[in-house]
């Protein structure tokens, strides 16, 4: 007995108990007050609703009476019928207006709580309806009030006395049940120590084999097992520890050796605690010369302006992953060295307990590279443009992507009317099919490339030949993803072309007659030649027979032919 008083004084005298009794009560009476509202409300409702039920029954009893006596003006009777009416129940005020005017009224206003119902007086005379006023009705809403205030008193007490003694039995049976457990649960927590773990906690019940576990067991059994689990833990924990100093000096072996600068500071200060040699090797600062990160950054960022840029930007990085419960953005900085010079750093940020992680990435070599790929591209894309040849660039689905201004003045549209059109809207209708089985095998059988001669539609309805020389551009696995095109307009070449093979044919037939004159010409001279010779070989004879006759005549003189 001693016991359960030493139990019930600190239950009663806790915060908790007070907070439970208190709950109790407030949730208890606000449902008091709700339902009596409610039923309240019903009630005020209900005398509402007889009070239009006595309006009704006026309405359709007497309404017609008064009339006709009004009609025929017996005031006697139509007195008796007002009153009659005010003895109803809840009507005050009575009275009959023409043009305006009471002219007859029983009752007294008493209360400005009412309701009040005005009904038109009208006599049926020859099939017309004459108009004699109106009745006008009012009913007090005092005595529904006061039913309602004697009413509220009695539920109120009642359910008050109900709350408190069924409060108090709540408290009373929440200590037998659990209450007294939880104390002796907490006196046990109070002496529980890391070198009396084997002590197990017993509640003071009687505990059936055969009946199920309820909350109490399962939080009697969930503590001794987490003092034998604490136990194991302890053990566990000294493996730990040293498998811990292990991957420290594992973790120290990387840190010295990796590539990436690492700076580690701790707590709110964030004073230095570590740098690694790349870090050295990357700005020439020692832990010494940069003892927390407030002395790193006016060395690192000198100028003021570009170190308060970074700071906001830092601040934005650290609200945003506050705010998104995510790891800090890695962020892009120009660092300036020891020996003045600048570096392009990428910081990562990490903390982990009280210890707060940089690492940079040296990005300068990559920055340069970066800035000389732009440069070249650049240069690319004025060669491009200042190119004689037409040159474009389209999708897998034969769609401009860009063209350059040879081509554009080549078809005569804009760079932005060819955004919203394809190489088969330029291409002549006889020429497309072709076009489109080379087009889509480059992307399908990945030919590579294709050349073709055909012709282009302009803007303005030209016609034009042109050779286009396609190659896809690949993705790194080697397939087409985009197709450019070198296109150079041939149109003059075959026009040029087509004169040069006329006038090859003119000179051609020229030629050919002109030899038939010299052929003739070589006829005549190879006759003429003949005769000459025949003439030269009779002289050469005739010569001969002249010597001869001379010999004979033994003259000196001989005879010469003079060719």
């Amino acid at each position: 007995m001693t016991d359960n008083k030493q139990e019930i004084y600190p239950l009663l005298k806790s915060t908790l108990a007070r907070k439970f009794i208190f709950f109790i009560l407030l949730f208890s009476s606000i449902i008091t007050l709700i339902g009596t509202s409610l039923q309240l409300y019903l009630d005020y409702s209900k005398d509402k609703n007889n009070i239009h039920s006595t309006l009704n029954q006026i309405e359709t009893t007497h309404l017609q009476s008064i009339a006709n006596n009004l009609w025929v003006y017996d005031q006697e009777q139509i007195s008796v019928q007002l009153l009659e009416i005010l003895s109803l129940p809840d009507i005050q005020y009575i009275a009959i207006s023409a043009d305006g005017e009471e002219t007859i009224s029983v009752g007294t206003r008493e209360s400005t709580k009412i309701l009040s119902q005005k009904y038109p007086l009208t006599y049926s005379f020859r099939d017309k309806k004459v108009s004699l006023g109106s009745l006008q009705v009012e009913a007090t809403l005092d005595n529904a009030f006061q039913r309602l205030r004697s009413r509220v008193v009695v539920i109120l007490l009642t359910q008050g006395i109900k709350t408190l003694l069924v409060s108090l039995f709540i408290l009373f049976v929440f200590y037998l049940l659990v209450g007294r457990h939880l104390i002796r649960i907490a006196n046990y927590s109070k002496k529980l120590a890391l070198d009396h773990l084997d002590n197990q906690l017993a509640l003071d019940r009687s505990v059936s084999k055969n009946r199920t576990n309820d909350e109490l067991e399962t939080l009697v059994i969930s503590i001794n097992t987490m003092c034998s689990n604490l136990q194991n833990d302890i053990a566990e924990r000294k493996k730990y520890e040293s498998a811990l100093l292990e991957s420290e000096g594992k973790f120290k072996a990387m840190a010295e050796t990796s590539p990436l600068a690492i700076y580690m500071s701790v707590g709110i200060e964030q004073k230095a605690e570590y740098v690694n040699p790349t870090f050295l090797k990357l700005f020439g600062y020692s832990l010494e010369e940069v003892p927390s990160v407030k002395q790193l950054w006016p060395l690192a960022f000198p100028d003021e302006n570009y170190r308060k840029q970074i700071s906001e930007e830092w601040q934005l990085r650290v609200e945003r992953a506050t705010e998104n419960k995510s790891e800090i953005e890695p962020m892009e900085a120009v660092v300036t060295c020891k020996d003045g010079s600048q570096k392009t750093i990428s910081w990562g940020f990490k903390t982990i307990g009280e210890k707060n992680w940089a690492v940079g990435l040296d990005l300068t070599e990559r920055k340069l590279a970066e800035r000389k790929l732009m440069a070249s591209e650049e240069n690319l894309h004025l060669v491009i443009e200042a190119s004689p040849i037409g040159i474009c660039t389209v999708d897998q689905l034969g769609d401009f992507v860009t063209t350059n201004l040879a081509y554009e003045q080549m078809v005569g549209y804009s760079k932005e009317e060819l955004k919203g059109l394809s190489f088969f809207d330029v291409t002549h209708p006889d020429d497309r099919p072709k076009n489109i089985k080379l087009f889509q095998n480059m992307f399908s059988l990945n030919e590579k490339r294709f050349s073709m001669e055909k012709r282009y539609v302009c803007k303005d309805g030209a016609v034009i030949d042109v050779i286009v020389n396609a190659t896809g551009i690949m993705d790194a696995e080697g397939n087409a993803r985009f197709g450019t095109a070198f296109v150079e307009d041939i149109t003059e070449r075959k026009q040029t072309a087509k004169e040069l093979e006329k006038s090859r044919k003119h000179l051609e037939s020229l030629v050919d007659e002109r030899t038939g004159e010299l052929q003739n010409k070589i006829d005549e001279l190879r006759l003429f030649n003949t005769f000459a010779v025949d003439r030269e070989e009779q002289m050469i004879s005739l010569k001969a027979e002249i010597n001869s006759l001379l010999s004979e005549l033994e003259r000196e003189e001989k005879y010469t032919v003079v060719k």
